[in-house]
């Protein structure tokens, strides 16, 4: 592995804290250092800030070059093991909603099956919050963080159009928006597109 900051090193642990518990007992160079990451919730709480090294070492009561080497050997460790430690045992699946100028959004903690884009979705309880209850996927991304999956499902209102899809995404590659246009919705970018309002 190419060299890399034991610092960003140091981060990416904190995103994945719960993983550390994985570690077999036969390494304990790097059970003070686990106990640290694990000591407070440096990932997700606002109002813990991420310590710098020099506060990392001065806790742990250890020199500059034996702390930087000690996040990196615990970092390659876990990512480069030769039986995978990483283990993703929980999934949250979070939908965002838009329709004009509205948005909501709402997480569960299971889905039977994952949609893919394009596909229409109806949502019975959504009616309060957006005025309507038929969707389609627009886009789909997941994010691993701690020990859990995560899958953000992108709705928009309507019905998916593959060409003003294909369309839009042109759009984008060749600069045809203008830079106040970039986040318009798709109705107004498909009026735009059938009145030739596109940049040349």
């Amino acid at each position: 592995m190419k060299t890399f900051s034991a610092k960003n090193a140091l981060y990416d642990l904190f995103s994945i804290a719960p993983q550390l518990k994985n570690v077999p007992q036969e390494r304990p160079e790097f059970e003070t250092l686990i106990k640290f990451i694990l000591s407070k919730d440096f990932y997700y709480d606002e109002d813990i800030p991420y310590p710098r090294l020099l506060e990392v070492q001065n806790k742990l009561g250890i020199k500059s070059h034996t702390l930087r080497k000690l996040i990196k050997d615990l970092y390659e460790y876990i990512l480069d093991h030769e039986e995978p430690l990483l283990n993703f045992k929980k999934t949250k699946v979070i939908f965002h909603l838009s329709y004009l100028d509205r948005r909501f959004q709402f997480s569960v903690k299971h889905l039977p099956v994952i949609p893919r884009v394009g596909e229409s979705f109806e949502i019975s309880f959504t009616k309060g919050k957006m005025d309507c209850r038929q969707f389609y996927v627009d886009h789909i991304y997941h994010s691993l963080e701690l020990d859990t999956q995560k899958i953000f499902i992108a709705l928009k209102n309507g019905k998916f159009n593959s060409y003003f899809k294909f369309r839009r995404d042109k759009a984008d590659t060749l600069k045809e928006l203008h830079l106040k246009d970039w986040f318009i919705d798709d109705w107004s970018f498909e009026q735009k597109l059938l009145k030739g309002e596109l940049k040349p």
